[in-house]
């Protein structure tokens, strides 16, 4: 996911995702799981196609952080349907944990600032 992969400048995250997702994002990077689905499913069918895949991974790191493995499935599924780079449930599972990774960063991040 973009939005969380390095130190990319709120502005940047604002300008290529839009400020709702921006703010699902800053939701869920404070574990505030019901307002960044909320806030995700705003732009879940924007017209935008940038916003849409923004939705999908925030969407998708709320249910891996509070889901159970089973519960996933759909969610994997959807990212490869998204296909960027992901052509398997396989590969979506090693996106969306290297997408994990990438949010415990950024936590890290606006933590220590």
């Amino acid at each position: 996911m973009g939005a969380v992969h390095g130190s990319v400048k709120d502005g940047e995250i604002k300008a290529e995702y839009g400020d709702t997702n921006y703010k699902a994002l800053m939701a869920l990077v404070d574990r505030n799981y019901p307002k960044a689905k909320e806030l995700a499913a705003q732009t879940a069918n924007h017209e935008n196609p940038t916003y849409r895949k923004a939705s999908l991974w925030i969407s998708t790191l709320v249910a891996k952080e509070t889901l159970s493995d089973e519960e996933m499935e759909p969610y994997y599924d959807r990212v490869v349907e998204l296909g960027d780079r992901v052509g398997s449930v396989e590969d979506a599972k090693v996106e969306v944990r290297l997408a994990e990774r990438d949010l415990k960063k950024l936590r890290k991040q606006l933590k220590a600032n």
